[in-house]
């Protein structure tokens, strides 16, 4: 069993009594036991239960004011419009509601496909909306209205208790005076009870509109049903059958001035919407076409900020490209209008779809999406027709031998070319033959007399086409106002964008691209008619439960914490690119500070956010608190080390004795600290390995900091000098060639010394300074320095020498011979005399 740190028994302990006084702050049993505070006394109220008697010199005073808050009433009733409004609008609305339905139940009386069947929703659902939005209007009036007619009552009531009240000899003007308030309190009365009466009956309106809006709903469901089921059977005569008859020409001329009507009607109305806001269209237009010129004028050319070849194109066709975004404000400009004609832009953005097209299709598929082009203004003008006409039907019939042929010479064309391999040609063939399956068999079903299943497999597939095209164009106008933008001088003021200026716009291109696919995936649901069933089993899913003991658990409140703490985490991100890019490199502050105001700050946010997740969640932070309170017990006791490390790294970000950067020595480990984390810090070693070690041993262990008050450090290079050296000179050499090194530091300079005498060398040691990242390149260049200029100056490294000197006794020096000693070479090159 270990002994626990000094440290770590400190860390348990005091987040042990943290979490206590907290709980016992915040639980509701600490709560409970505390005395009960004194209620707030009551504030008197100001208006007594029965009527007021005035006194006689109070009366003239009061009748003033009184007669000022029912001028004040009457102006308000003046003033006020919404029920006038409704009963002005209302009549029209129904009238043109019952004509819309009429003409719309004739036509789905002959069968409904599923695209008409979702504008007649949608379009339902803005009459609801606009009938909604009259009674709140209504409703807020009324309650507005009632709170006046309750003081009017109560100026009534105590009028006439001071009138009756009033003695014989009171002043004649004191009773003229009572007699005048109950005159206009009884016309005021008046007013606002034909107010409240045309409120009412305008309220009654509106409920038997609601009324007959809900049976539409009901039917509209019903037929969408049954377009659903009528895809598999047949909903007309055969195509033979229905050109066999004898007036078919006189059909046709009629069903073409019919839809004519339609579409004029259409035309007239969009023109009444845009004439209220044409100046605003115009400005906008304007802007947007200004700010290309403006940005293209001032936008810099810099290395890392390139436009895409896509861009470019856009950006030399400026008009159609202002244009464009221009007709995307439509639809949010005018919410409220009809589907089917805010469908009229469509005629208009085909003008700007086909000059920027080139932008995004190759030149091997530009002739293709033109025919389809083509096509889907014939099916849009087939729109305007009941799809059981034989008109529609014969334009939905031309429109599927068009389509088929056109993808036929497409898929032809391109076998007989040198086959292109990659991904987005797979795709796009892949694409053709589905497509020209689909055409076949619109062709097929439409013949035999299947129109529902016929114009389900076209006309979606037409309108997601031209719908996918405009919204890619788009999404390459905005990337390419951004990147201007991007290369603008004010923007250049940021280092993210100086630094990491094509980072910064490829995650841009990346979120407006999303953007425009799941608009397009949005508007495609709606187009094949699931976007209902999908909104419905969303609803259906959200509001699923599960109870696990006292706890009950609701998707709709995960779903909301994962969302707003996913938001939290993205939103400290930013803050942290922000502080550490933007912020703190403008700013001096100590060393360490910035790395602990990111820390605060990042956790900060997350912290937040994780508390507003769990009360979007609808968790009882009371109980939190609790769980807290019981889970500080295990934490203090069984998970000690966790804690200490923990407060450890708390310890690091403030106190900071080591920051990111450092070059420190952990017992056998050195290297530079990458990263302090709240439990362990990384240090790269030498060799390129991380070493992760626990704060705890950061704090609690001796830690040599290498560059804990600056980079500088010192480097001792030892150097050996045969004796006999002139020292003088081989300390110049030494200093002259550590002041040629570029890795050292003129202040403080380089010094040489004469450290001490060897047995066979003179010491010497190079003492100078470097910053910490080139003490391993500075000890080579000086060490390859030293070597070459010992060289020439003919001063040789020194090795290790030893004169052994044997002494023989005179028999043996006789034998050897007097006088000769032989020499006899042993180990590390010492010499050896045989006396």
């Amino acid at each position: 069993m270990h002994r626990q740190t000094l440290s770590q028994r400190i860390a348990g302990c005091g987040l042990l009594i943290v979490l206590m006084c907290w709980s016992s702050l915040g639980s509701p049993a600490s709560s409970a036991t505390k005395p009960a505070a004194k209620p707030a006394p009551a504030q008197t109220q100001t208006t007594p239960a029965g009527p007021q008697v005035f006194g006689v010199t109070e009366v003239i005073p009061r009748s003033e004011r009184a007669l000022g808050r029912l001028r004040e009433i009457r102006q308000k009733l003046d003033a006020d419009t919404s029920v006038s409004v409704v009963e002005t609008a209302l009549p029209t609305w129904a009238q043109q509601s019952d004509e819309w339905w009429n003409m719309e139940r004739r036509i789905l009386g002959d069968g409904g496909s599923v695209q008409r069947v979702n504008d007649l929703l949608y379009e339902w659902s803005l009459r609801e909306a606009q009938l909604n939005s009259w009674k709140l209007l209504l409703v807020d009036s009324s309650k507005a209205w009632v709170e006046e007619e309750q003081t009017v009552d109560r100026i009534i009531a105590n009028w006439q208790a001071t009138l009756s009240a009033l003695k014989g000899d009171a002043p004649p003007e004191v009773r003229d005076k009572a007699a005048e308030v109950l005159r206009e309190s009884d016309a005021t009365r008046r007013m606002l009870r034909d107010k409240i009466a045309r409120l009412v009956a305008a309220q009654v309106k509106l409920a038997e509109q609601s009324e007959v809006l809900n049976e539409m709903r009901e039917q509209l469901g019903a037929i969408r049903k049954q377009s659903g089921k009528g895809l598999l059977s047949l909903d007309s005569s055969p195509l033979w059958n229905a050109i066999s008859g004898a007036q078919v020409a006189r059909s046709i001329a009629s069903q073409i001035s019919e839809s004519w009507l339609v579409l004029y009607d259409d035309t007239i109305s969009l023109l009444k919407l845009i004439q209220a806001r044409l100046l605003l269209h115009l400005v906008l237009f304007g802007v947007l076409a200004g700010l290309f010129f403006r940005l293209r004028s001032v936008s810099r050319t810099v290395g890392e900020i390139q436009l895409t070849p896509a861009e470019q194109f856009v950006l030399d066709r400026k008009f159609s490209s202002a244009l464009l975004l221009t007709l995307c404000w439509v639809p949010v400009l005018y919410s409220d209008a009809s589907p089917r004609v805010l469908r009229l832009v469509v005629l208009l953005a085909l003008i700007p779809v086909l000059v920027l097209s080139p932008a995004i299709l190759a030149q091997r598929f530009r002739s293709g999406f033109y025919v389809f082009l083509a096509l889907y203004l014939v099916d849009f003008l087939r729109h305007y027709l009941p799809p059981q006409w034989l008109l529609a039907r014969i334009l939905l019939l031309c429109v599927a031998v068009f389509g088929a042929v056109g993808i036929v010479a497409l898929l032809r064309q391109h076998r007989r070319k040198k086959p292109v391999v990659g991904p987005v040609d797979n795709a796009v063939y892949v694409l053709l033959r589905i497509g020209l399956v689909l055409f076949v068999g619109s062709l097929v079903a439409n013949v035999v007399g299947n129109v529902s299943s016929a114009e389900f497999m076209v006309s979606p597939l037409l309108r997601l086409l031209f719908i996918g095209v405009a919204f890619r164009l788009g999404a390459v106008v905005v990337t390419t106002f951004v990147v201007l933008a991007l290369r603008t001088p004010f923007a250049l003021l940021s280092r993210v964008v100086r630094e990491r200026g094509a980072a910064a716009a490829a995650h841009l291109r990346r979120m407006v691209n999303l953007t425009a696919v799941g608009l397009w995936i949005y508007l495609a649901l709606f187009n094949l008619g699931l976007l209902t069933g999908l909104a419905e089993a969303y609803s259906r899913s959200m509001g699923r439960e599960w109870q696990v003991g006292a706890v009950v658990l609701s998707v709709r409140e995960l779903v909301s914490f994962v969302l707003v703490f996913s938001a939290a985490y993205v939103l400290s991100r930013i803050l942290r690119l922000v502080l550490t890019q933007e912020i703190f490199p403008r700013i001096r502050l100590p060393r360490g500070i910035p790395d602990a105001l990111e820390l605060l700050a990042r956790y900060g946010v997350l912290l937040f956010g994780f508390i507003l997740a769990l009360a979007s969640a609808g968790v009882n932070l009371s109980q939190v608190t609790l769980a807290l309170s019981a889970l500080g017990v295990g934490v203090g006791f069984g998970l000690q080390n966790v804690v200490n490390n923990f407060v450890s790294g708390l310890i690091l970000v403030f106190e900071h004795p080591i920051q990111v950067g450092d070059l420190v020595e952990v017992g056998s480990h050195y290297g530079r600290v990458q990263q302090i984390g709240f439990r362990a810090s990384v240090v790269r070693r030498r060799d390129g390995a991380e070493v992760i070690i626990p704060n705890g041993e950061l704090i609690g262990t001796k830690v040599l900091n290498w560059s804990l008050s600056d980079q500088l450090r010192r480097l001792d290079v030892p150097v050996p000098a045969p004796i006999g050296t002139d020292a003088h000179r081989v300390i110049d050499i030494l200093e002259t060639v550590a002041g040629g090194c570029p890795q050292v530091v003129a202040d403080p300079p380089p010094r040489a010394v004469l450290e001490q005498f060897g047995e066979s060398s003179l010491k010497f040691q190079l003492r100078c300074w470097v910053y910490g990242e080139n003490v391993f390149p500075a000890r080579d260049q000086l060490s390859l320095a030293i070597n070459k200029a010992f060289e020439e100056a003919g001063i040789q490294i020194p090795f290790p020498q030893a004169d052994v000197h044997v002494h023989y006794a005179e028999e043996q020096r006789r034998e050897i011979g007097v006088g000769q000693r032989p020499e006899v070479t042993g180990l590390a090159g010492t010499k050896k005399e045989l006396v």
